[in-house]
Formats: C-alpha cells, sequence, structure tokens
C-alpha cells in the first residue's frame, strides 16, 4: 500500500485569520488555548505561542482529516497521530510538518508498517506486516523502497538475503521451516535449503539430541523418638539419602 497523497493536506498558514476564541497576550496575539475556524473550512483547538499554534493541538480538515498532536511554530513536530480521509492514519514522531524518526502506519487494507521514517518516507528499519496473507518483511528501506539486508516472512518458510527495489538482489535464498507451535512437537531444526546460484550457501544438517546421564538423590526422611529425659519425648527428622541415575 502506498502512504503518498498525505502531503497534499496543507494547514492553513496566515496568523490572525477566520473566527478566533481564545487567549490573547499583551500585544493581541494569539496566546495560550484557543480555537479557530479558518477561511479554508478547517478547525483547530489547542495550544498558541505568539500568534502560532505551538504545543498539543487539533487540526480537522474539511475533508475529514484531522492531526491530533504537537506543533511547534504552525507545523507539526513531535508526537502526533495523522487519520487520513481515506480511514488510514499513522502514529508517531513528527518533523518540520513530515512523518519523520519512529513511527506505526495502519493501512486502509489493514497493512501495518512499523519502524523508521525519513522526510514523510520509509527509511531505515523497519517491518511490513501484510493483512492479507499474515507475511511480514522486516528489514531495511531506502526512500519507501524495500533495499537492503531482510527478512521476508511467510506462514511456513522465509527467505533471508538483500533486497533492491523491492526484488531479491542476491543468487540465493535460504528457506527455513518455522518451528512447529504444538506442544507435542519436542524436538524442531530449521532447514535451510540453497537456491541455485554461483555460490550457494552449503545446507546445514541439524543435529542429533545429545542424551546424557546425570545422578540425583533420591531422599526420605526418617521419624525418629528420642528420649531426652523421662519426662520429654522429642521428635527427630532425619533425611537419608541415596543416588539414582536418570536420563536427561
Amino acid at each position: 500500500m502506498s502512504d503518498l497523497g498525505s502531503e497534499e493536506l496543507e494547514e492553513e498558514r496566515e496568523n490572525d485569520l477566520g473566527e478566533y476564541e481564545g487567549e490573547r497576550n499583551e500585544l493581541g496575539e494569539r496566546h495560550g488555548h484557543g480555537k479557530a475556524r479558518l477561511p479554508n473550512g478547517d478547525t483547530y483547538e489547542g495550544k498558541y505561542e505568539h500568534g502560532k499554534r505551538h504545543g498539543q493541538g487539533t487540526y480537522k480538515f474539511k475533508n475529514g482529516a484531522r492531526y491530533i498532536g504537537e506543533y511547534v511554530k504552525n507545523k507539526k513536530h513531535g508526537q502526533g497521530t495523522f487519520i487520513y480521509p481515506d480511514g488510514s492514519r499513522y502514529e508517531g514522531e513528527w518533523a518540520n510538518d513530515l512523518r519523520h524518526g519512529h513511527g506505526v502506519y495502519y493501512y486502509v487494507n489493514n497493512d501495518t508498517y512499523t519502524g523508521e521514517w525519513l522526510a514523510h518516507q520509509r527509511h531505515g528499519q523497519g517491518t511490513y506486516l501484510y493483512a492479507e496473507t499474515g507475511s511480514k518483511y522486516v528489514g531495511t528501506w531506502v526512500k519507501g523502497q524495500q533495499e537492503g539486508a531482510a527478512e521476508l516472512i511467510h506462514l511456513n518458510h522465509r527467505y533471508q538475503g538483500k533486497f533492491l527495489n523491492k526484488n531479491v538482489a542476491e543468487p540465493w535464498a535460504e528457506l527455513a521451516v518455522l518451528r512447529s507451535r504444538s506442544p507435542w512437537a519436542r524436538h524442531s531444526t530449521d532447514l535451510r535449503v540453497p537456491m541455485p546460484g554461483p555460490n550457494p550457501r552449503p545446507s546445514v544438517p541439524p543435529l542429533a539430541p545429545h542424551r546424557s546421564w546425570r545422578y540425583k538423590a533420591f531422599c526420605t526422611f526418617y521419624w525418629v523418638l528420642t528420649l531426652k529425659s523421662e519426662a520429654l519425648l522429642v521428635v527427630s527428622l532425619f533425611p537419608a539419602c541415596w543416588p539414582w541415575k536418570v536420563c536427561v
């Protein structure tokens, strides 16, 4: 899914436009908490500082989109949540009106991306979950594209290697049988199968389970009556232990 198109939603920049109800400073500037209805039909409620949106606030667009989060000098900056007209939303860090830092994007088809952002694009380490298939891409991103070392995990196998422009960039891949989640599966191993290529990675046979014998102590306790005096009867507890052999 694409997260493009959200850049088209521009907020009103001019100061002292539209209707305003709220606090002002000694210079008459919007300062403190206030509500504004802007000429383009958008509304804002939150903090102002010297006539600009600054601090926590909620900006509602006339098309139904809205931003709830932090502002610095009229720009989205800090932590915030943006809900787009199609129902998708972004929760995370902002810088100068752009998704920047760490954040989570929830797409309209229920896909999700969790990771790093740079100037409105997926960039750095991140995980993209495909809701329809349950598969996920875990690895690096460059300017919105899957690129670099990564792992593509499916329900019953996975690919490990490098990507370039969303395509496999290496001549080999690793397929792995994922561990069974059944409580009856006591022993399971990854099966790595190299794909054809000039330098395929050799498969690694699983190691046989190792058994060892250990000695453990089997203890019983004896109650022993000891006569301390003619008038006092004391009950004492004495342990007795024997070694025995177990297989682990």
